[in-house]
């Protein structure tokens, strides 16, 4: 994604929505390349706001979305973010499409690249206690590992693993993949992003 009007931009943070939305992530860090957060798929949203409400943790949303492509084609969505816009590492937050996963993934078959597999998140957090608390409350994920330097944390029915590392600056780090069609290790830097690919 790139930026083609900061003034628009700089407007929308201003709002509670854009105060949390990964936009304002953007601003935060200079302008500088690289993940900005993460999205978490859900098949409920509405419920979802429900169950973390339950909890009392304060959300923003759902909110509506779409975009057109040139073709005419439409796509929508709609967002829920966890209202904590968190200096340290911007939390992710939820997703919804509107068409069926199925559906979805029918017309994503053709674009997908299956030798690789993500395998982790890599994060830095300047207090990694306290985003490893925050992370465990609100995406209720489970600590399955923890270092000197790091503490690996994993969703509930899922095999990608988070590991948060102490950091000078906080954020999103790198990626590592598994790629089945290689026989040795390699790594790529990608717009301000480390992607670490091993092999199978």
């Amino acid at each position: 994604l790139d930026v083609y009007k900061p003034d628009v931009l700089l407007k929308m943070i201003k709002t509670d929505e854009g105060r949390v939305s990964f936009p304002s992530k953007i601003v935060q860090d200079n302008y500088s390349q690289g993940i900005k957060t993460l999205a978490f798929r859900t098949q409920d949203i509405h419920q979802l706001k429900k169950d973390l409400e339950t909890r009392n943790i304060e959300v923003i949303g759902p909110i509506d979305m779409h975009r057109e492509n040139v073709k005419g084609d439409k796509t929508s969505w709609k967002l829920l973010y966890i209202a904590d816009p968190d200096y340290r590492v911007k939390p992710p937050f939820f997703i919804q499409w509107s068409e069926a996963e199925e559906v979805r993934n029918a017309k994503l078959e053709p674009l997908q690249q299956k030798e690789f597999t993500i395998k982790t998140i890599n994060i830095h957090s300047t207090e990694r206690e306290h985003t490893v608390k925050k992370w465990e409350y609100w995406f209720d994920m489970e600590k399955i590992s923890e270092t000197k330097t790091y503490t690996a944390l994993k969703l509930k029915n899922d095999d990608v693993v988070y590991h948060i590392y102490d950091g000078e600056h906080s954020g999103y780090k790198s990626v590592t993949l598994r790629d089945d069609k290689t026989s040795s290790s390699y790594t790529l830097i990608i717009r301000g992003t480390s992607y670490q690919f091993e092999a199978d």
